[in-house]
């Protein structure tokens, strides 16, 4: 009766776990997930081809590892520290990295939608030529970051660090940059310079002041006693919220000052603020504000 080893290999083909195929281990994924759940030293890790769809890697040390043509749809990386991570041309839709500590974590060419990363520190990482709508960045440190020719669409960055973190696209900004929320994040020395519109993005407790835009910028910033906004002068973008939304995190006004005065003239249309407050009580103070932010354009 032949015997059929089902083997995990390092990219120079040295065996680093293997398993007798049976029902238990019918498959390459089956035999990954043992060697996850008994420690495996996985150092040197190579797999291309496979399916690891919705795999848990849990507490990895990682050192060289490098995943090609891959599938791992909801896959999730969790406590795990190392350096070397390499994802390309795979599909890592869902994809989540928790409480880890990564060193050059690469995601070259990847169907990336989706992807979330929470509570982790990435350092000198890149993601390039890869799809990321709505991807989802939370509480991380993502110095030096480098976004490389993305589309980020619809994405999250919240409380991130992204010092001199750069985006850089060689597509237009209206196609990969659209509806990207950078909320309570720290951006010194941050790169911007492919971003041609402000309107595409929006910003809160964010010193956009840090980030070096393609376009000089100039920011107004206004606080009131019911609300908090910030103009783009150059760019005329107004982000504007009422302390009332604060814990609708995604909860901002942003459009053009003329637009911000429709808004204010014909009852809050699109904002609706009821029932957390009357119109009346914040028309006053806004009508205040516009009025000194049209003496800026004057």
């Amino acid at each position: 009766m032949q015997i059929t080893m089902i083997q995990i290999k390092t990219f120079k083909n040295n065996v680093l776990y293997e398993l007798e195929q049976s029902e238990l281990f019918p498959d390459f994924s089956s035999v990954l997930k043992d060697a996850i759940v008994n420690q495996i030293d996985l150092q040197n890790l190579y797999i291309e081809s496979e399916n690891l769809d919705h795999i848990v890697w849990n507490t990895i040390n990682i050192k060289n590892l490098k995943f090609k043509n891959c599938s791992m749809v909801g896959g999730q990386f969790t406590n795990c520290y190392g350096d070397h991570l390499t994802f390309e041309n795979c599909n890592i839709t869902r994809l989540k990295i928790k409480k880890s500590k990564i060193e050059d974590l690469s995601i070259r060419n990847c169907k990336a939608s989706s992807i979330s990363i929470r509570n982790s520190c990435l350092l000198s990482s890149t993601i390039e030529l890869c799809e990321c709508i709505s991807a989802s960045f939370d509480n991380s440190n993502l110095l030096g970051f480098r976004f490389y020719s993305c589309n980020l669409s619809e994405s999250f960055f919240y409380k991130c660090n992204l010092n001199d973190a750069h985006f850089v696209n060689n597509i237009p900004d209206h196609e990969c940059m659209l509806n990207i929320y950078f909320i309570e994040c720290s951006v010194k020395k941050c790169e911007m310079l492919y971003v041609e519109n402000l309107s595409l993005l929006y910003f809160w407790k964010t010193d956009m002041r840090d980030i070096e835009f393609l376009k000089n910028e100039y920011f107004v910033e206004v606080i009131n006693p019911l609300s908090r906004l910030i103009y783009a002068l150059n760019s005329d973008v107004v982000w504007w919220k009422p302390y009332s939304w604060e814990e609708n995190v995604k909860g901002i006004f942003r459009g053009s000052l003329k637009e911000f005065k429709d808004e204010v003239d014909h009852g809050f249309p699109t904002t609706d603020l009821y029932p957390n407050m009357n119109d009346y009580e914040i028309e006053e103070e806004l009508i205040r504000v516009i009025k000194y932010l049209e003496m800026w354009l004057n």
